[in-house]
């Protein structure tokens, strides 16, 4: 049986099926070139920030500080201070001018603390204008025994020269410090102050010595609230007695007169009962009280049917 033979297509459906491959070939080619093209563009404008790539990093000038405080019993280090038109991680602050701070907060206290970046700090102007953080990248809550690190911008609306600056740390319902962002910073006037005393004292039966008292703005992860302090009086105790003696909770039996106010313990560690033999037992005990006045009166009183007297002693503060 005969086979049928396969025809070819015409001659010039032939040409045009070539002439529309090589078409292909140069459109595809084209579009590889345009891709390699706009792969060296974007690698070479990148660093010149958007719509090119990331936003690129303005001038920045630097004051280093390390410059400490304690607030609300966190160590505060202001590492150091910048100013720049922006900064490039900061998508939030929208201004003429950018204030960073660098902070280290370290928390040595026993209990863990927040540290509210937002109600708790502000940037002073020259002219006593105050402007809030508008950016914070950092952790609120401070654990016990541990440091972070921390970033807080300010809006400015001209380039104020970082010298003539102040960070300025507390809310307003507490003792605010000042913190000039300028090296050499004189902070002592915020320092806790102690002041020995060593005064003896007869009370239930045991000798006491009031060994110290110090003055100082914050205590435990508290800031005194305005115009206050923290007293924190330093007590040693020996018992001499044959029998273990318990005079019970400090906060029933010492208290502090200024004037005609009077007030008692906010926090104590002396303990309730002190063993037979003890000698050099220390605690202390915080008050708190006003900022001007310069004299207090110790009182550990008289307790019912303990058959002991009150035991009283003027103290001048630091």
């Amino acid at each position: 049986m005969a086979q049928t033979p396969v025809s070819s297509p015409p001659s010039g459906m032939r040409k045009r099926q070539t002439a529309i491959a090589g078409r292909l070939v140069i459109v595809i080619g084209l579009l590889l070139l345009l891709v390699m093209l706009g792969v060296i563009v974007y690698l070479s404008v990148a660093p010149m920030g958007w719509p090119f790539g990331r936003p690129a990093q303005a001038q920045i000038t630097t004051a280093t500080l390390y410059t400490a405080v304690t607030y609300a019993g966190l160590t505060v280090t202001v590492q150091d201070a910048q100013l720049a038109n922006s900064f490039a991680d900061d998508q939030v602050t929208s201004a003429l001018h950018v204030v960073r701070i660098h902070l280290q907060i370290q928390n040595t206290a026993a209990i863990p603390s927040n540290f509210m970046y937002m109600n708790v700090m502000q940037l002073v102007l020259p002219q006593g204008q105050t402007v809030l953080p508008t950016y914070v990248r950092g952790r609120i809550g401070i654990p016990v025994a541990t440091t972070l690190s921390s970033v807080v911008d300010f809006p400015l609306v001209s380039a104020t020269p970082l010298s003539q600056l102040l960070l300025r740390l507390g809310a307003r319902n507490e003792v605010q410090l000042d913190i000039p962002l300028a090296a050499h910073a004189d902070l002592n006037q915020y320092a806790p102050k102690t002041k020995q005393v060593n005064e003896p004292l007869q009370y239930f039966g045991l000798n006491w010595t009031v060994v110290s008292v110090t003055s100082q703005l914050s205590f435990a992860d508290q800031q005194a609230p305005n115009t206050m302090r923290y007293i924190v009086i330093q007590m040693s105790v020996d018992n001499t007695l044959s029998q273990v003696a318990i005079p019970g909770s400090a906060y029933d039996y010492i208290q502090l007169t200024y004037g005609k106010n009077v007030v008692t313990p906010i926090q104590t560690t002396l303990p309730v009962a002190f063993a037979t033999g003890i000698t050099g037992q220390m605690g202390t005990v915080t008050f708190l009280v006003p900022q001007n006045i310069s004299t207090i009166v110790l009182t550990l009183a008289a307790q019912q049917q303990s058959g002991f007297d009150s035991a009283v002693t003027n103290i001048q503060l630091p």
